[in-house]
């Protein structure tokens, strides 16, 4: 619960990309939410030894990437204003370093896996897996 908490706190404020169907969509969010669990308490011993610092590298270019693209509104764009997208950009990133603080105060397992949730959702606002997403539309949504 405390993944999917994040993941979906974080992905209300920042957006990202989406597929057309519905239920490409509910599958999708389903299998990373379920990917990010497993990573998280089968890998925890991995990231505890060395791979920690490499988690915190990503979550440091996630941070990045969420400064530089978010809030990414591919269907809601021209509802916004600019200052309403200013606005939601400094929430994302409040909601961003929340989490940070979080993750800080929770055990490893719990952790490394709102660095998961985190990292995979700054993917989302990149423009090479909106590009993904638009491929994987065309070739399972033929409509």
């Amino acid at each position: 619960m405390v993944i999917l908490s994040a993941g979906g706190f974080l992905r209300m404020f920042s957006g990202g990309s989406h597929f057309k169907g519905y239920y490409y969509c509910l599958f999708f969010s389903t299998f990373q939410i379920m990917v990010i669990t497993y990573i998280s308490i089968e890998f925890a011993f991995h990231f505890s030894r060395g791979m920690k610092w490499m988690l915190i590298g990503l979550i440091v270019l996630s941070f990045f990437i969420f400064l530089k693209k978010s809030p990414k509104l591919h269907k809601k764009m021209q509802v916004f204003s600019p200052q309403q997208r200013t606005e939601i950009k400094y929430r994302s990133i409040c909601v961003f370093l929340g989490l940070m603080l979080v993750s800080l105060l929770v055990d490893s397992q719990l952790q490394y896996g709102i660095w998961i949730a985190m990292i995979m959702q700054s993917i989302t606002l990149t423009d090479s897996w909106h590009k993904i997403i638009l491929s994987f539309d065309k070739r399972f949504n033929k409509k």
